[in-house]
């Protein structure tokens, strides 16, 4: 999307009453213009989601100024898990990123995978004092789910590992001394009812494309050929939202991922295609 494209983009999520946008990558501050373009929308509150490569002192100090930014560097427990999972010297990279954003008084937090393999370790007492030392106000922990070219099945928390890291959250919310937010637990509510496909979000990809979540990489609608408004009232997003049983997670994270060949067949009778070959914007 171009820069014009995304203004535009934040401009309507903003008159629309939107309260919160979440940039994630790949690198989101790969591009030069997003902390301008956020710095323009004091009334969208950004959380911004990022390996922190590219948070030096300068960019630390714009975050800052900007006042509606909150930034989540991914990490993934502790070096021999964020290193295995990304590569040699991620974790080193994130902790220099927390460094430079507390030295600049900025207001962030960690973003951790949480996987049958790390489960463990994010869930102690150690990993949490850590990031609290680092100056973190805020964790977000997101639950594996296996989406991708490359699934990991072998990563996929099972009912009993699940329970206990959400009794392990409670606890640590309990005891501080950080703000921390289970994906999908809190977002799923007591009613277990997924957010997505417009109901209370929605995502889009890097090509404009409107997907139902970052889980699904399926688009009929394009927010270049109509705007938010349009997307958010197409009948793909609509036929997903009009089928409850979509929105109820089972044993994944996701509950649409669970629905996916569902999906793809409301995607086809909306005449849909992959993002980068829309057929139809309604």
């Amino acid at each position: 999307m171009t820069t014009a494209e995304l203004n535009a983009l934040f401009k309507e999520a903003s008159e629309l009453g939107v309260t919160a946008v979440v940039v994630t990558g790949g690198e989101p501050l790969l591009r030069d213009d997003l902390l301008d373009l956020i710095a323009r929308r004091r009334r969208l509150l950004f959380i911004l989601i990022s390996n922190g490569t590219h948070i030096t002192p300068e960019s630390a100090r714009q975050i800052t100024r900007s006042g509606n930014i909150i930034k989540l560097i991914s990490i993934e427990g502790f070096p021999g898990d964020t290193d295995g999972r990304r590569q040699a010297g991620a974790h080193h990279d994130a902790v220099i990123a927390m460094h430079n954003l507390r030295a600049a008084g900025a207001c962030f937090g960690f973003a951790a995978m949480n996987t049958a393999v790390n489960t463990a370790r994010l869930g102690s007492d150690r990993f949490i004092d850590e990031m609290a030392a680092l100056g973190c106000s805020i964790g977000l922990f997101t639950e594996y789910v296996p989406s991708g070219p490359q699934p990991r099945p072998e990563w996929i928390l099972d009912d009993r590992a699940r329970d206990a890291f959400r009794r392990r959250v409670i606890d640590l919310r309990r005891r501080g001394p950080m703000a921390l937010i289970q994906f999908p637990h809190d977002e799923y509510g007591p009613y277990n009812r997924c957010s997505a496909a417009g109901r209370l979000s929605l995502h889009i990809n890097s090509q404009g494309g409107v997907e139902p979540c970052p889980f699904i990489p399926v688009a009929v609608d394009n927010i270049r050929h109509g705007g938010l408004k349009v997307a958010c009232e197409s009948s793909f997003l609509c036929s997903i939202r009009a089928q409850p049983a979509l929105l109820q997670r089972q044993h994944l994270a996701c509950s649409l991922y669970e629905h996916l060949a569902e999906i793809k067949a409301l995607a086809e009778f909306s005449q849909a295609g992959p993002p980068h070959k829309i057929k139809k914007t309604l």
